[in-house]
């Protein structure tokens, strides 16, 4: 952020070198402004129950977890002893599995095990509610971390409801809602790299479809913002910052905060057939 220059009011700033952006959209603020006083006033009622509700179900998750955990592990000493090298690896690799499906399906469950539409909402929008239980329900488990940089993440990712191609390589990328990220086959999302589906801005909620197409390949500590389509074999450098709504063409390159085109590839030649 700069330290010298004009004095700025009611602006925010985005990018290196930064530049101003609006503070708020007036579409997003007359969004939230439809509703009246006595209206919203009653809705955020609503939401504390709602979000106690999530707070239990929450705390009921790690408590089945624990519980999980330390029968399984309790039985193994009981039956072998702790000293058993065997039985208690075998013990904690059933624990690992039963733990990373409990928080499948119970992420997909905080979502009615569907799959995430585009929205636009508002935060006093039981709509909203429902994205922000599954953000908790889904943040709190381990899925987000496992398996980074090894063959079986796409496998963990599809069950998480992503729709992963083939031959992918995905280095731990982070993903706010997993059912609306859309990976082609032979993609590269390095460590570090942020899939966010959506924007929260002025009370205004609106999420969309990230696309990432076939060969793109996604820099150590990318973002990509909600509405963007890779195009294939599009490549996004590290710490690029691509904005919402952004359609890159194929075989192009992305650089900066915010991402701007710096150059493209020439069209790949196509294969010959062998001659039989």
């Amino acid at each position: 952020a700069p330290i010298d220059g004009p004095m700025r009011e009611n602006v925010g700033l985005l990018g290196s070198p930064a530049f101003e952006i609006p503070r708020a959209a007036a579409r997003d603020l007359e969004l939230v402004g439809r509703l009246d006083a006595t209206t919203r006033a009653r809705r955020l009622s609503e939401k504390t129950r709602h979000n106690v509700a999530t707070m239990l179900m929450t705390l009921g998750r790690r408590f089945v977890i624990e519980a999980i955990v330390l029968y399984a592990l309790t039985l193994v000493d009981n039956l072998y002893g702790w000293r058993n090298l065997w039985a208690m690896s075998a013990a904690l690799g059933l624990v690992a599995v039963a733990a990373l499906g409990l928080d499948i399906l119970i992420e997909r469950g905080s979502y009615g095990f569907r799959r995430m539409k585009p929205l636009v909402a508002t935060s006093y929008d039981r709509a909203f509610w429902e994205i922000e239980r599954y953000w908790k329900l889904s943040g709190a488990g381990v899925v987000s971390g496992l398996f980074a940089g090894t063959p079986f993440r796409p496998l963990v990712m599809r069950f998480a409801g992503v729709r992963v191609g083939r031959c992918v390589f995905d280095d731990g990328a982070n993903m706010s809602e997993r059912t609306l990220v859309e990976i082609g086959d032979g993609a590269t999302l390095n460590q570090g790299v942020m899939l966010q589906s959506h924007s929260l801005e002025e009370g205004a909620y609106k999420c969309d479809f990230i696309r990432i197409g076939a060969g793109a390949s996604l820099g150590v500590g990318a973002f990509v913002h909600y509405g963007v389509t890779l195009g294939e074999r599009t490549r996004l450098d590290p710490d690029a910052f691509l904005m919402k709504g952004e359609i890159t063409p194929a075989d192009s390159r992305w650089r900066g905060n915010p991402a701007r085109l710096v150059g493209r590839r020439a069209e790949p030649a196509p294969m010959l057939m062998a001659a039989e």
